[in-house]
């Protein structure tokens, strides 16, 4: 008995469900990280636990290029993960969207401060 919980999600979903390759390759890149975070320190014996996948091996488990997994971290990091697995967007403009929020950010923090006028003292911003 296959007692991988991280294997057993991956043949539940990837080929019985009808998912984009986007979604299948946030799906790789969550299973990765639940498997790192969720590793019981010591597993029962007989246990198979997954060890840590490559780029290149999450995407051959998805079926999709190493591109598409290197997007799908960027998009989990940024926390965007969500609308590629509803299917709104792909994981790739997920990717750039998350970019161009990392820049707005940044660009927010490194502005100077605005000295306040007469007109703007003491209103909420």
């Amino acid at each position: 008995m296959n007692r991988d919980p991280v294997g057993w999600v991956r043949s539940q979903n990837y080929h019985r469900r009808h998912m984009t390759a986007s979604q299948k390759a946030i799906a790789e890149v969550e299973l990765s990280n639940w498997a790192r975070e969720g590793r019981p320190r010591n597993p029962a014996p007989g246990a198979v636990i997954s060890d840590e996948k490559t780029v290149a091996q999450m995407a051959k488990f998805a079926e999709v290029g190493t591109r598409t997994i290197e997007q799908a971290k960027e998009v989990v990091k940024a926390g965007l993960a969500g609308v590629v697995k509803a299917g709104e967007v792909s994981v790739k403009k997920a990717a750039e969207i998350g970019e161009i929020t990392r820049e707005a950010r940044q660009e927010a923090l490194d502005a100077p401060a605005r000295p306040e006028s007469p007109e703007t003292r003491g209103k909420a911003r």
